[in-house]
């Protein structure tokens, strides 16, 4: 989804999110869980505010 103006983020995600994302489960889900972000280089950040 992109929204013109806003700021993207691409995230490592894993559990129910993530098998949701790659159409391997049909469910619903409450929560994200986000192991990193990564950087303009692929490279792994830590999620953990700063």
């Amino acid at each position: 989804m992109e929204h013109e103006g806003s700021q993207r983020f691409h995230l490592v995600i894993c559990g129910g999110a993530a098998l949701i994302a790659k159409s391997l489960v049909v469910r619903t889900t409450s929560d994200v869980d986000i192991l990193a972000l990564l950087n303009e280089e692929a490279e792994a950040l830590s999620p953990d505010p700063p």
